[in-house]
C-alpha cells in the first residue's frame, strides 16, 4: 500500500504541478484574449476581420461567419453552451472579472446576427468567400442554437428549424451526394475543393440540431471511413498526399456519425500518426484547401481546427471512461501545440487598448491579429484546459486507490419503488421521495441546488444503498471513503493523507462521494468520547470542517456522510453550508417489509408450495420481521427454501429469531446522562420513529430494557417540549399511538 500511496504522492508533487501550471497559464491567456474579443466588438457591425498594430480598425459590415465563430467562443467561455448529446463535466469555470461584459457582448452579437439573417422572414447567411448558407457558418450557427439563454427564443427556433431542413437534404440523399462537394454551397464565387472539413461541419450541424441513426448518415460514414484509411496509408509513404488535418477531421466525423466504427486500435493508429507528424512540426499544418478560385487563390483550414478536432475526438471516444483514455494519453501532443501557440502570440497596444491574439499561420503578419483565428484559439484553450482537468481527475482518482463503483443507470422512480423504506411515518421519513425532490431532480437536469447530505440511523438500514441508488439514477460513479483510506499511510501521516484525499475529491466532477462511518474524524468536540480518543484523531475534526466546507463550495460533486451515530457528530459539521440536508434512514415499515418479502418469495421460493398468502399471514410476517433489513430478510427466505410444509409458519419462526442489529432496548444505554454519558445528545428522534414502527405491528414493548428506554425518552420529551418538538412524527399516521406511548404515565 505504501508504494501505491507513493505513486499518488509522486504525481501530486510532480506531473500534477506541471498540469496545474499549464491550467494557470492557459487561464491567464484566456482572460487576455476575452478582453481582445470584447474590446474589438462594434454594436452595429460586429467584429473586424483583423486588428493591425498601426492601421485603423476596418469594419465593412457584419461578417456572418466571423460573428458566429467569435460569439460561440464567448458563449463557451461563459459555460452557456450545452454540448449536443453529451453532458459536459462541470469543472471550475475560468475566473473572469468582466464576465458581465462578455455576456453582454455575446448577447448583442447573437441578437445582431439573428436579426440580420432572418431579416426577410427567411434564414440566410452570406459570406463573400463561402457563398450563401455555407456549411461552415451553418455549423457554428447550429452550435449557437444550443446556448442556454437563447435556446427557446423565437428566432433561435426558426433558425434551428432551417438548419435541420438544410442538413436533412444531405443526410437523406441515398445517391451519394458527398461525391460532389459543390452541393454543400450556394452562390459561392470560389470553387469548392473536396476536403473532409466540409462533411465534418455538416455532420456537426446535424448532430447539434437533429437526432439521426446510422442509416441517415451512411454516406458520411463511407466518406469518413474511406478517407481515414487512405490517409493512414499515405502517412507511411514519403512525399505522399498525406494530410494530418484530413486524418483528424475524418476521425472526428466517423465518431460523430457512427461511434462503433472506431475501435481502440484504429484510434491509436491515428494518434500515433499525428504524434509522428508533430515530430516534424509542432503544429499539424493542413496541406489541402477546401476552396479555390481560378487565379489560384486558396482557402485552407488552420492548424487550430485540427487540434480542436482531435480534442473533441478524445472526448467523444473516451466518454466518462476512467482507464486508458486517449484524452490523458494525448496530453503531451496538446501541450506541445500549446507551447507552439504561446510562442506565436501577438500582443500590442492600439488606441490605448491592449490586444492579445493570433493570426493565421498561412499569413505571417506579426503586426496583426485575426479575430476569427483568435476565437478558434480561445476554443482550443478552453478545450485543452478541460482536457487537463479531466486528466487530473482521472489520474488522481486511479492513484488514490479508493473503492470506485460504476453506475448501473436506473430510473429513480423504479429505485424508489423497490427501496423506499418507510411510508407509515409520513413524507418526512420517506427518504427516497425526499432525496428525489431535493437532489436527484436538480442534478438530473444539470441544475443542482444541493450538494451534500447526512444519512443517519440504525445499522443495516440501507444508507449505502441510498448512495448507490443516487449514483445509478444520475449515472455518476460512486467513490467510497472509509476510515481505512485516511489511515492508509499510518497515524503519523493522517493529516497529509486527509489533504491528499480532498485534493483528489476536489479535482473530480459529477461523482457521488460516500463518507462511510468516519465518525471518529467528526466527533462532537464537547463530548467525552472526543476527549478520550487519540490526539491525532482530535486534530482531524477542525481540519475536516474546513475540507468538507471547501468540497461543498466547489459544487461539483454530491457527497454523502453516512453514520449510525448522528448524535456523536460535531454540530458544526451538520450545519447548513456543509451539509445541505439530513435524512433519518430507518428499517422498512410493515408495507416495505411485505414488498421485500413478496419479491424474495417470488424469486427464491417455489410459489406452488406456498400458495396464496392471506392478509393474516402477512401481518404475522410483518411482526416477525420488525427491524430487519433487506439482507436479513433475504437470508431468512433462503434458509426457508428447504422447507416443504407450512412454509409461512417456518418463515415466521426464522424471521422471529433472526438476530437484530436494532432493538428498542439497546437505546437505554444511548440515553445515558450524567458523568457516564459519552455524548452530549441522544438519538431521540431515531428512537421515537422506531417506537412508531413497533407500534404499527402491535409489538410488545414490555421488556425491561425497552421500558427503561421508553421511560428515559418520555422524560427527555417532557423536559424538551413533548412530541411537538418532532412535528414530522407528531403529524404522522402513527403519531397518535406514539404520543399515547411516550407521553402517558
Amino acid at each position: 500500500m505504501g508504494a501505491l500511496l507513493q505513486t499518488l504522492d509522486d504525481y501530486l508533487t510532480g506531473s500534477y504541478l506541471t498540469d496545474t501550471r499549464d491550467i494557470s497559464s492557459v487561464e491567464k491567456v484566456i482572460r487576455e484574449v476575452s478582453g481582445t474579443l470584447t474590446s474589438s466588438f462594434d454594436k452595429t457591425k460586429g467584429w473586424p476581420y483583423a486588428i493591425h498594430r498601426q492601421k485603423p480598425i476596418k469594419l465593412n459590415g457584419l461578417s456572418h461567419s466571423t460573428t458566429c465563430m467569435v460569439s460561440l467562443s464567448l458563449w463557451k467561455l461563459l459555460h452557456q453552451w450545452k454540448q449536443p448529446k453529451k453532458s459536459s463535466p462541470n469543472f471550475p469555470q475560468v475566473e473572469i472579472e468582466d464576465a458581465k461584459t462578455i455576456y453582454d457582448v455575446a448577447s448583442s452579437a447573437t441578437a445582431l446576427l439573428f436579426a440580420e439573417i432572418t431579416r426577410n422572414g427567411q434564414v440566410a447567411t452570406r459570406s463573400g468567400s463561402y457563398g450563401t448558407n455555407d456549411p461552415i457558418t451553418l455549423s457554428f450557427l447550429a452550435d449557437i442554437c444550443q446556448v442556454e439563454s437563447i435556446q427557446h427564443d423565437e428566432r433561435t427556433v426558426k433558425i434551428r428549424q432551417y438548419i435541420e431542413s438544410s442538413v436533412k437534404k444531405h443526410t437523406s440523399d441515398s445517391s451519394g451526394a458527398l461525391a460532389d462537394h459543390a452541393s454543400f454551397y450556394q452562390a459561392s464565387k470560389n470553387e469548392p475543393v473536396e476536403n473532409a472539413i466540409i462533411p465534418l461541419r455538416v455532420a456537426q450541424a446535424c448532430t447539434a440540431v437533429i437526432t439521426t441513426d446510422g442509416d441517415d448518415l451512411r454516406n458520411f460514414r463511407e466518406y469518413f471511413e474511406k478517407n481515414l484509411h487512405e490517409h493512414l496509408s499515405f502517412s507511411s509513404i514519403p512525399d505522399s498526399r498525406f494530410d494530418p488535418a484530413e486524418l483528424a477531421f475524418c476521425l472526428e466525423g466517423l465518431l460523430l456519425v457512427q461511434r462503433e466504427a472506431v475501435d481502440r486500435t484504429l484510434f491509436q493508429r491515428v494518434v500515433d500518426v499525428l504524434a509522428r507528424a508533430q515530430e516534424e512540426s509542432a503544429f499539424w499544418r493542413p496541406v489541402k484547401p477546401f476552396m479555390a478560385d481560378e487565379t489560384g487563390f486558396s482557402l485552407f483550414p488552420v492548424s487550430v481546427e485540427v487540434a480542436n478536432s482531435l480534442l473533441r475526438s478524445c472526448e467523444l471516444y473516451d466518454g466518462d471512461a476512467l482507464h486508458d483514455t486517449f484524452g490523458s494519453a494525448s496530453i503531451p501532443l496538446f501541450r506541445r501545440y500549446w507551447q507552439w501557440l504561446r510562442a506565436r502570440t501577438v500582443q500590442f497596444q492600439h488606441g490605448g487598448i491592449e490586444y492579445v491574439g493570433w493570426h493565421s499561420e498561412h499569413i505571417n503578419e506579426t503586426d496583426s491579429i485575426h479575430v476569427w483565428e483568435t476565437s478558434q484559439v480561445l476554443e482550443f484553450l478552453l478545450n485543452y484546459r478541460r482536457a487537463l482537468q479531466a486528466h487530473i481527475a482521472r489520474t488522481t482518482l486511479l492513484l488514490a486507490r479508493f473503492s470506485i463503483r460504476e453506475p448501473k443507470k436506473k430510473k429513480w422512480e423504479k429505485l424508489q419503488n423497490v427501496f423506499e423504506p418507510v411510508i407509515a411515518l409520513g413524507h418526512r421519513y420517506a427518504v427516497y421521495d425526499e432525496i428525489g425532490k431535493d437532489f436527484v431532480g436538480g442534478w438530473g437536469r444539470d441544475r443542482p441546488e444541493r450538494f451534500s447530505m447526512l444519512l443517519y440511523g440504525p445499522p443495516g438500514t440501507g444508507k449505502t444503498t441510498v448512495a448507490e441508488s443516487i449514483s445509478d439514477a444520475l449515472g455518476f460513479r460512486m467513490v467510497t471513503i472509509t476510515v481505512s483510506d485516511f489511515l492508509a499511510g499510518g497515524g503519523a501521516q493522517l493529516e497529509a493523507r486527509a489533504k491528499a484525499i480532498f485534493d483528489v475529491l476536489l479535482a473530480q466532477s459529477k461523482i457521488v462521494v460516500l463518507f462511510d462511518e468516519i465518525d471518529n474524524f467528526l466527533l462532537d468536540r464537547d463530548s467525552r468520547r472526543y476527549g478520550q480518543q487519540d490526539s491525532a484523531f482530535q486534530f482531524m475534526t477542525p481540519g475536516m470542517l474546513t475540507k468538507l466546507n471547501e468540497l461543498r463550495r466547489s459544487e461539483r460533486v454530491l457527497f454523502v456522510i453516512a453514520t449510525n451515530y448522528e448524535n456523536r457528530i460535531d454540530s458544526a459539521i451538520k450545519r447548513t453550508g456543509r451539509v445541505d440536508k439530513r435524512y433519518l434512514v430507518l428499517p422498512p415499515d410493515a408495507e416495505g417489509r411485505k414488498r421485500i418479502l413478496s419479491d424474495l418469495i417470488a424469486r427464491k421460493l417455489n410459489g406452488t408450495v406456498i400458495g396464496k398468502i392471506e392478509d393474516s399471514d402477512w401481518r404475522r410476517l410483518a411482526k416477525a420481521s420488525l427491524f430487519l433489513g433487506y439482507k436479513d430478510m433475504e437470508a431468512a427466505v433462503i434458509e426457508c427454501s428447504r422447507v416443504t410444509d407450512k412454509v409461512i409458519d417456518a418463515l415466521e419462526a426464522i424471521l422471529s429469531v433472526r438476530a437484530r442489529t436494532t432493538s428498542l432496548g439497546s437505546y437505554a444505554s444511548k440515553f445515558a446522562t450524567g458523568p457516564e454519558a459519552m455524548d452530549n445528545s441522544q438519538p431521540l428522534e431515531e428512537f421515537i420513529a422506531l417506537v412508531g414502527l413497533a407500534l404499527e405491528v402491535d409489538e410488545d414493548l414490555s421488556s425491561a430494557a425497552t421500558q427503561r428506554a421508553v421511560e428515559t425518552a418520555r422524560k427527555v420529551l417532557t423536559d424538551g417540549g413533548g412530541l411537538a418538538s418532532f412535528p414530522g412524527l407528531a403529524d404522522s399516521p402513527l403519531g397518535g399511538k406514539i404520543a399515547q406511548t411516550l407521553t402517558s404515565n
